[in-house]
């Protein structure tokens, strides 16, 4: 009994060793060093910014989808584009986006549908938490602890090593307030435009979701930080337009608007058409991404001060 009991020490041990070590040992996986890239970018444009600040904060498709330059010009105040990853749950979104705000900021929540869905710790969120955010640990259910602490494979850190030549990628794909750069999308390869499909499913949302909303909302207003939440473009699709997904996506809005968070503009305002996709279904290019920031403008200004045209 003494030697199963000794063995179970020294294998909690050496887990929380490899969680809590690796960092300071190993290369981060490429993924993890890329989004890290990302929100260090990020947050240094949000402590460069002076007076009251307006966020974006969703996955990539606010990263793509909406121009924080647009964005500025209207309002009058800086704008932040922190979209990075939708690999990542709505709940480490906010986490990572949290110290860079401060009273008197707004923030519009764009979330991608699918992070409705579940809170579940993805890959992409157990390789960034282990090596630039391994305090998660103590913030997340028991139940997904097996998910953050062998969600990053060995194979993975030894590839890492041959991808930092590509180190400087991620903050050169980006403006400095965290758009992607035009000239990305720019270059799009229509072929590829083209092939995307949406696959997107219409899911009951998760308790843990909904949680992580009502503890935010809460946290912001004790904060003096403005609440705003909107759709993600996405592409357009029959589904779409069909009755069942009509109440889905309304039910979407009812979550915010019942937490006392106003939402700007329906889902059919910022469906991309296929000759604006860029590669996925939530990436538009410049002049789909121009054009939702315009929608997303108007529905803006009609409930907070802009300047005037």
């Amino acid at each position: 009994m003494q030697r199963i009991l000794l063995i179970i020490i020294a294998a909690v041990l050496c887990i929380f060793s490899w969680w809590f070590g690796a960092r300071y040992v190993l290369p981060a996986p490429f993924d993890a060093y890329w989004l890290e890239a990302l929100y260090r970018t990020k947050r240094e444009a949000a402590a460069k910014a002076d007076g009251p600040r307006v966020f974006l904060v969703a996955g990539s498709s606010a990263m793509y989808g909406y121009s924080s330059e647009m964005m500025a010009r209207r309002i009058g105040r800086p704008v932040i584009n922190f979209g990075t990853h939708g690999g990542t749950s709505l709940e480490y979104q906010l986490r990572q986006v949290a110290p860079s705000l401060r009273a008197g900021d707004t923030v519009i929540l764009a979330f991608e549908h699918v992070l409705y869905a579940t809170n579940a710790v993805y890959d992409l969120t157990a390789h960034h938490a282990q090596f630039y955010d391994p305090g998660y640990l103590a913030k997340v259910a028991p139940d997904q602890y097996p998910s953050l602490l062998f969600g990053t494979r060995p194979d993975l850190i030894v590839r890492a090593a041959g991808f930092y030549r590509y180190r400087d990628e991620a903050v050169a794909s980006i403006t400095p307030t965290g758009d992607i750069r035009g000239t990305e999308t720019d270059r799009k390869d229509r072929a590829v435009a083209a092939s995307v499909t949406s696959d997107i499913v219409a899911r009951p949302h998760a308790p843990a979701v909904l949680r992580t909303l009502e503890n935010f909302s809460a946290w912001a207003k004790a904060h003096g930080i403005t609440l705003y939440a909107t759709f993600s473009p996405v592409l357009d699709t029959p589904d779409y337009r069909r009755a069942p997904f009509h109440a889905w996506l309304d039910s979407i809005a009812a979550l915010y608007r019942e937490r006392g968070i106003p939402f700007l503009g329906r889902q059919e305002d910022f469906f991309i058409d296929r000759s604006e996709i860029y590669n996925t279904e939530y990436h538009p290019d410049a002049t789909g991404r121009a054009r939702a920031t315009r929608v997303l403008l108007a529905a803006y200004c009609k409930q907070a001060p802009c300047r005037s045209r």
